[in-house]
């Protein structure tokens, strides 16, 4: 077996002792107490895997062990400075999710990620608690609430509260990586910034992270005029923002907080006649949005 592994990778080194993992090679159990080590560059994917399939793997620092070929491929494409995982002219977009307790299977979780979607779709785990879902666009693709409803279903199922930050559609361009990377930081920030969002995306963490980077004389501003009006009365704060993210929509609004539209307009009118801000303008709804932002992460 040794002849014929040094026939395929001649700069393939053997030890005696269990090597250190976090060396430039890739290192395998072959036989009691005799390791392989083959440098990373000298493996193809599919070789990677075969060798994974026949012999005890030696995990490295922050790696996991994917589940089938082509998550291996992503893993490698976004992790190694790998090959990309395709050559075609198709768009991807990746949803990347994260929980902070709660070790489960990761092939239930895969499981129950596939029962919402129509096609295949690829998870490359990053570690036990932290992976990006890969989805190709298709005639069909999860909308927010899709992700809502998924995020329920794995609260329940799991009993665990995930994070998820949905990308952008891109394809497999030279600037895809960097373009990931930007999605990564802008993921972490949701999570360390607005804990109370387990679903966030580039429109949703944009007003709120220009909320809580206001001049300090725009944030006086609302702190003075309107974040005392939410303060005081917290039930008129829910019903401003649920008219907000519904799109200024009275019966959605309505029909979300289980009251009359009546009730509706007589809050809506309330809060003008407070502050003097006529909600129904683009103008006005978009301050009353950020002021909400920072009412919600007062400290």
């Amino acid at each position: 077996m040794l002849k014929k592994l040094y026939s395929l990778f001649p700069n393939l080194i053997v030890k005696n002792e269990k090597p250190d993992p976090t060396q430039a090679h890739i290192w395998f159990l072959i036989e009691k107490n005799k390791w392989i080590g083959i440098p990373e560059s000298d493996l193809v994917v599919e070789q990677l895997i075969l060798l994974k399939t026949l012999f005890d793997y030696v995990e490295r620092d922050n790696e996991f062990v994917q589940a089938s070929l082509m998550a291996e491929k992503w893993y490698q494409y976004l992790f190694q400075n790998g090959p990309k995982p395709h050559n075609d002219e198709n768009d991807y977009r990746l949803i990347y999710f994260q929980w902070s307790n709660g070790k489960i299977n990761h092939m239930d979780f895969e499981s129950a990620i596939h029962a919402f979607y129509d096609s295949e779709v690829i998870v490359v785990w990053e570690n036990d608690f932290k992976g990006i879902i890969v989805e190709q666009k298709t005639n069909h693709i999860l909308m927010e609430q899709d992700f809502i409803a998924m995020f329920d279903t794995l609260k329940s199922d799991f009993f665990i509260e995930p994070h998820y930050y949905i990308g952008k559609f891109r394809k497999l361009t030279d600037s895809l990586l960097s373009l990931v990377e930007q999605e990564r930081s802008l993921f972490e920030y949701a999570i360390n910034s607005f804990k109370q969002d387990k679903l966030s995306h580039f429109e949703k963490v944009t007003p709120q992270h220009i909320a809580l980077n206001l001049p300090n004389t725009l944030k006086t501003i609302i702190q003075h005029d309107i974040l005392p009006v939410f303060k005081e009365d917290p039930e008129l704060f829910t019903t401003i923002k649920y008219f907000l993210k519904n799109n200024m929509n009275a019966s959605t609004t309505a029909k979300n907080l289980f009251i009359h539209r009546n009730t509706l307009q007589y809050r809506l009118e309330k809060f003008t006649e407070k502050t003097g801000i006529p909600l129904k303008e683009f103008y006005s709804g978009m301050t009353v949005y950020l002021a909400c932002i920072l009412f919600e992460n007062q400290e």
